[in-house]
């Protein structure tokens, strides 16, 4: 990889510098969905069921998982989808957030089937359009959880998507290619 940099002297004379760097620690960058979701519940809802609400939702992964998977492989590539996280966390005393990380791979690794996929996911979860946001209703309707934790129901989304790297890394973009991460500094 080169890299062109201007540089002055102390006296204003210009000199564009060319440094080639190779960096040979790379992978190749995950493509994340983190879909935000707000539920209200029924009630007021404690710190300790939420852990509760993301271990009973993560009991549909996987069946959501073949579902979104399907979904992307419209192309005739094989796309696989799969959730990897969710987070909760209490904005009021009935307002619960959870973001849910999904990542894609694609049997096929160009940048333009992870962007395809992206905003077939982003349609799914966008609870605006309701005939598209149904593959993931056990997610959209939280049931309650003994009498401790009331029910949620969806209420908005947001969604956000790109290629990530792991903390200390640097995103490589390469608009023809799958973006690289590189450890920082190289090492």
């Amino acid at each position: 990889m080169a890299i062109k940099y201007i540089a002055y002297d102390f006296d204003g004379n210009v000199a564009i510098c060319e440094i080639n760097i190779t960096v040979t620690d790379t992978q190749q960058a995950d493509y994340n969905v983190i879909a935000t979701m707000t539920y209200r519940a029924n009630g007021a809802v404690s710190q300790s069921c939420l852990p509760q609400y993301t271990d009973l939702m993560s009991q549909y992964y996987s069946q959501i998982n073949t579902i979104l998977s399907q979904r992307c492989s419209a192309v005739n590539v094989n796309m696989n989808v799969s959730f990897v996280s969710a987070t909760a966390s209490l904005l009021e005393d009935n307002l619960v957030k959870v973001d849910f990380t999904l990542v894609i791979i694609p049997a096929v690794k160009q940048p333009q089937l992870y962007d395809l996929c992206g905003s077939t996911l982003n349609l799914i979860f966008d609870l605006s359009v309701p005939y598209a946001s149904a593959v993931i209703d056990p997610l959209l309707n939280v049931s309650a959880i003994g009498n401790q934790c009331p029910p949620l129901k969806a209420l908005s989304s947001a969604i956000s998507r790109g290629f990530t790297c792991n903390i200390g890394e640097v995103l490589n973009m390469d608009p023809s290619q799958v973006p690289r991460c590189c450890k920082y500094p190289p090492t």
